[in-house]
């Protein structure tokens, strides 16, 4: 802008002495000193401006030499170029308007020659720069000589000037001469000039006007761009060149260093930061300084005030001032403490991965998904070392397809598809590895999906599983083999239990006959010879019992009946059948139960076993009138009771107490030597309690009795509140007496009713305890028992009316709501009946029974047995009880006589050669007369929950071969001989 408005002056100027050159013109004949002089002052003006010209050129030229020799660049040699040659032409300026001037000339003759020396130093700093270096070139430029050729030229330049100067001066006195007669015409041209020199303001306004709106938009830019600095998020700093003071800081600066402005401005870094980072701070700044150029420090680390150590990446770069000397340093920071953090975390976090990975044998891969294509884009490096490959060959898709299993490859293809729409998936398969073999490979993996949903990415992993299912196989095999184990054991027991329970039956069987005198009178010594047989018979049935019930909880094979059972009644049952053999020694029996003992919840029968076994150790190891207690209480923890059996007999050492409790161990003394037992009781009792998810154990002393404490859990059932019992009633009328025990007060008084219409008399009881107290005090013609009583055991009650004496001749009709025929009535109920049952006791049943038979007609018994003894047996004691028997040795015998001569009821052996007893009872059912004939199953063995099923509805009863006291007992319920009234 001001070169522009020079211009314009200099053009007005110009203008103005044109005009006054042609008015001197008109008035030439009286002004030409005029003239002259203003010739001779014009040539001085172009002198000058060409001496201005040639000292111009000489800087221009050194310029351009110091800024290659700074940078080395060639670029920079472009003002020296142009610099000498405007010397060469403004020298031949000065030489054409010296014209004949001879002492110009002389002057010009002195220039020229140091003004080449000035040229020829710098051409030589050049070379030597260009050949050598700046560290060779800089001791030239310490010498000065350049400078002082310089000032050499600036003196004749000034001297040059001067002369001028001296003949402008004449000049000037010679036109002082000639001004009287130039006055008109300088008016005439002081006039003209005045028009001109308005011209020209008003030329000079309107630049001046240019300019200033030049300068608001500079002031705009400013403000605009010093906007943008504050707003940056970067540190921005700006330092003076010559001492490095701040002179300028954004906001983010401030921040981020924790001083202000009016702190930072005028200060330089050793005024804030430890004296290690002032240096370094500085070093780099006149590093950038000397270079010229920008300066990327990627990291460095400052002291701030509130923040601590950050890391900062800077930029630096010098502004230069329009000589193109460094005046001010820029420098823009930005804080990477951050990112360092979490790229240091991120490297942790990979070589822990890597780490990982090292020793890992789960192999990570992703998966690019196009469609229903993948393909590989990373496997992490333990591949290798799993599969023996390298980790490239995973990347190609049909490579890592042609190494999965032939036989699975197309599976896997197809279901691809539908896994990719899954959010994850899980499947396993094989893949051969590099020394040939199929390893199994658990691959679970995630699927990712974009925003439409679709299917973009799998990230996965694989495990090798080889050995597990290896192990898996060897399981399966083991568990096969297991089973087929259990299985010949199972079988092995059935068939144990019948081939030993089967002679069994003949050695009770005909003892009993003996010991009845059925063959004839015995002398002492027989009949005592009966007994130890008899004795012996049944001491080995028990043997054998406890075995197989060994044998099935270790096998898994029992399974409980667990019911509600109150605890004081379910303990006086098991003392009313065992006081008998208390008696015997002439013990006492006493049992406390503790208030707040809760409902138990076990299996009743195995627990009148496990209370059964204790007793009878207890009355076998306590010599006579000895005394036992048996007490009941609640237990800590998560039992519900704490039962025990205290005796005071021989004691137990401790060394033996935990002995006792393995099978067919026995303590070593002369006392318990007398005692008759193997060894098996304790033992199935412990298995029992366990069983019930309790324990067991035994406090002693020698010589001053036991005590066997046993607890059962506590299953979370609460003990019902017992409805109030109703009060016995009895009806004095005529005719018999029976006794109706149900807690259900309408159904007993149907019951009644419709005795009393059939003319019985009927007395009435709620609960166990009353119908045994009634049973035993009003002697009742018959009983009639509901085996679901609440709280009570129906089958103990049971058990307790067959055992007492006053009790155990009244006939007891099961009355239930079940359809199963209830237990020891009905195989189609799945029912066991355990013997054996004294023949005195079955023959007193038999006459009490009602008769479905015409009076006088003997029922025909079938017999189908494989075992001739057992037939023999059977046929004898039937025949004398009044039955007429027919016989068969194998099933399909017994089917054939069974459907030809239609006997009234059947009695069958499970285990026969050929047909067996489970064929026989399919084939008659299937048969229209075999559909209703009675059988009961008489068999030695052990009936598993299969073979239960088998026989469902299939027969009536199923009686173990213990004796035949339990076969006449069914047989005179389904079908009573003939002269054996009721």
């Amino acid at each position: 802008m001001i070169a522009s408005l020079r211009r314009t002056v200099n053009a007005g100027l110009g203008s103005a002495l044109a005009i006054l050159l042609i008015i001197g013109g008109v008035s030439y004949w009286s002004v030409s000193g005029f003239l002259a002089a203003a010739q001779a002052r014009r040539q001085s003006y172009e002198l000058r401006s060409g001496l201005s010209d040639v000292l111009r050129y000489l800087q221009d030229a050194e310029t351009g030499e110091r800024g290659y020799l700074l940078t080395g660049a060639e670029p920079y040699l472009a003002p020296y170029v142009r610099g000498v040659a405007g010397f060469a032409r403004g020298m031949g300026t000065l030489r054409r308007l010296a014209g004949s001037d001879t002492l110009l000339h002389r002057w010009l003759g002195v220039l020229e020659p140091v003004a080449l020396a000035k040229l020829a130093d710098l051409n030589r700093k050049i070379e030597v720069r260009r050949d050598s270096g700046l560290s060779a070139v800089l001791p030239l430029v310490a010498t000065e000589r350049g400078r002082q050729l310089m000032d050499s030229v600036r003196g004749v330049v000034r001297d040059l000037d001067s002369r001028i100067t001296e003949e402008t001066a004449a000049s000037d006195v010679r036109v002082q001469s000639a001004a009287a007669l130039a006055q008109i015409t300088i008016v005439a041209g002081t006039l003209l000039a005045v028009v001109l020199v308005l011209a020209s303001g008003m030329s000079f306004s309107r630049n001046v006007a240019r300019r200033d709106r030049a300068e608001q938009e500079v002031r705009t830019s400013r403000t605009f761009l010093d906007s943008v600095i504050e707003q940056l998020p970067h540190m921005v700093f700006i330092k003076d060149a010559r001492e490095l003071r701040f002179v300028r800081v954004n906001r983010a600066g401030e921040e981020l260093l924790g001083y202000t402005r009016g702190e930072l401005i005028g200060k330089n870094d050793f005024e804030f930061f430890p004296e290690v980072e002032a240096r370094f701070f500085v070093e780099k700044d006149r590093e950038v300084l000397a270079r010229g150029t920008v300066l990327d420090i990627p990291e460095e680390r400052i002291q701030t005030r509130h923040k601590g150590t950050r890391i900062l990446h800077t930029k630096k770069v010098p502004i230069l001032d329009p000589s193109g000397q460094p005046q001010f340093l820029l420098g823009v920071s930005e804080d990477i403490t951050e990112q360092r953090r979490a790229a240091e975390s991120l490297r942790a976090t990979q070589e822990r991965l890597q780490q990982v990975y090292a020793f890992s044998t789960t192999v990570l891969y992703a998966l690019d998904v196009k469609g229903a294509m993948t393909t590989p884009t990373w496997v992490s490096d333990n591949f290798a070392r799993m599969t023996g490959y390298d980790t490239a060959l995973a990347a190609d898709p049909a490579w890592g397809m042609s190494q999965l299993h032939p036989d699975e490859r197309e599976r896997l293809l197809a279901e691809l598809p539908a896994l990719l729409r899954q959010e994850r998936f899980t499947r396993e398969y094989r893949f051969r590895f590099r020394d040939g073999t199929y390893h199994w490979i658990r691959d679970e993996a995630r699927v990712i999906r974009d925003g439409q949903g679709a299917a973009v990415q799998v990230f996965g992993a694989w495990l090798d599983i080889t050995e597990r299912v290896h192990v898996e196989d060897e399981l399966r095999r083991a568990r096969v083999a297991a089973e087929g184990a259990n299985r010949a054991k199972s079988d092995f027991l059935a068939k144990m239990s019948h081939e030993l329970r089967t002679p069994l039956n003949s050695i009770i069987g005909f003892s009993e006959m003996l010991e009845d005198e059925a063959f004839g009178s015995l002398n002492d010594k027989q009949r005592r010879s009966v007994d130890n047989v008899l004795t012996s018979g049944r001491q080995l049935l028990q043997v054998i019992n406890d075995i197989l019930d060994l044998s099935k909880v270790e096998a898994g094979h029992m399974q409980l009946a667990l019911v509600e059972l109150d605890v004081a009644t379910a303990l006086g049952e098991v003392r009313a059948l065992i006081e008998s053999l208390a008696r015997l020694k002439s013990h006492t029996i006493d049992t406390v139960v503790q208030p707040g003992v809760p409902v138990l919840v076990a299996d009743a029968g195995r627990f009148r076993q496990i209370m059964f076994n204790l007793l009878s150790n207890a009355i076998k190891f306590t010599p006579d009138k000895g005394q036992i207690l048996i007490t009941a209480r609640p237990a800590a923890g998560d039992a519900a009771v704490e039962i025990a059996v205290g005796d005071t007999g021989i004691g137990i050492a401790l060394v033996d107490q935990e002995r006792i409790f393995r099978e067919f161990e026995q303590l070593d003394s002369a006392y318990v030597r007398q005692q008759q037992g193997t060894g098996l009781g304790l033992a199935l009792t412990k298995k029992l309690v366990e069983l019930h998810g309790g324990r067991i154990w035994v406090e002693s002393e020698v010589g001053r009795g036991s005590t066997f404490r046993f607890t059962l859990p506590n299953r979370d059932r609460r003990r019902p509140t017992p409805a109030e019992p109703r009060e016995a009633t009895l009806n004095i009328e005529v005719g018999p007496l029976v006794l109706v025990v149900e807690d259900d007060p309408r159904a007993g008084d149907l019951l009644g009713h419709y005795l009393r219409e059939a003319g019985y008399r009927v007395a009435q009881a709620s609960s166990g305890a009353q119908a045994i107290a009634l049973a035993k005090s009003l002697k009742p013609d018959a009983i009639t028992l509901d085996i679901l009583l609440p709280g009570e055991d129906g089958l103990a009650i049971l058990g307790v009316l067959k055992t007492s004496p006053d009790t155990a001749a009244i006939p007891v009709v099961v009355v239930s709501i079940t359809d199963h025929r209830e237990l020891g009535f009905s195989l189609g109920a799945v029912e066991w009946l355990v013997k054996p049952v004294q023949r005195d006791s079955f023959v007193t049943a038999v006459r009490r029974t009602i008769s479905t038979m015409p009076p006088g007609v003997s029922p025909r018994v079938l017999i189908v047995d494989d075992e001739p003894s057992t037939v023999e047996l059977l046929t004898d004691l039937l025949t004398a009880q009044g039955f007429r028997t027919i016989a068969a040795h194998d099933g399909q015998q017994g089917i054939d006589m069974a459907l030809a001569q239609r006997p009234d009821v059947i009695v069958l052996d499970l285990i026969m050669p050929g047909q067996s007893g489970f064929d026989v009872v399919h084939r008659l059912r299937d048969h229209p007369w075999g559909r209703n004939v009675p059988i009961l199953v008489f068999t030695g063995k052990d009936l598993s929950a299969e073979d239960r099923a088998q026989l469902y509805d299939g027969v009536q009863a199923v009686v173990k071969k213990d004796g035949p006291a339990e076969l006449l007992s069914e047989l005179a319920r389904v079908c009573p001989p003939s002269g054996k009234p009721a």
